[in-house]
């Protein structure tokens, strides 16, 4: 369970990221798009600080759906026992 809010809490930070630099992003839907306006926002960012920390932020979102795919397969296997 943990895991799927750590996957929801970094989403929403790539989310922020980007709101903070006027892409374009939904709260509720769009959450593949995240992904190529990050790349985007990288690619466009001049200031290396900043690039750095979007770096930062699209690797994070790049684990998110492993980490969802073990943290969903972990509470089934565990439901199936009770």
């Amino acid at each position: 369970m943990f895991v799927i809010f750590l996957c929801n809490a970094i989403g929403y930070r790539a989310k922020f990221a980007l709101k903070k630099k006027g892409y374009p992003y939904s709260w509720f839907s769009h959450h593949f798009r995240d992904f190529k306006m990050i790349a985007q926002a990288i690619s466009e960012e001049k200031n290396e600080e900043e690039k750095a920390k979007l770096k930062k932020v699209r690797l994070m979102l790049y684990s998110t759906p492993v980490l969802f795919i073990i943290g969903a397969a972990f509470f089934f296997r565990v439901s199936q026992q009770f």
